[in-house]
């Protein structure tokens, strides 16, 4: 007849246990937002990519003689071109940090929020 030997639990072990479950969780959830990250920038258009075709939306706008179907258009658009600028612009502007000189000490300090719109 075999005996079954049960073991007492350790409080330790399962501590232990339980960081590398939460370790190996948040290292996966990271590698998760950093695989959408990457690709969510090869889906988004540059900044210059996207200035570009607004520039050749208004010049097509601006010549005139255009069908009233292609005008709308084009405006739709260029509306939906200049709210994809407007956004990476805010974006860099949110990143950009100005250096202050304190002392002796460089600190960066955020840039004021712009009050034109």
């Amino acid at each position: 007849m075999l005996s079954v030997v049960r073991h007492q639990p350790h409080p330790e072990l399962d501590r232990r246990r339980s960081i590398l479950d939460l370790l190996l969780g948040a290292h996966a959830l990271a590698r998760k937002q950093c695989e959408n990250r990457a690709m969510s920038d090869e889906k988004q258009p540059s900044f210059e990519s996207q200035l570009s075709e607004l520039e050749a939306v208004v010049k097509e706008l601006e010549s005139g003689d255009l069908p009233l179907e292609r005008a709308l258009a084009l405006f739709e658009k260029g509306t939906e071109l200049t709210v994809a600028c407007r956004k990476q612009l805010e974006e860099a502007e949110s990143r950009v940090e100005q250096l202050v000189k304190r002392g002796s000490q460089v600190v960066p300090e955020p840039l004021p929020p712009r009050t034109d719109s």
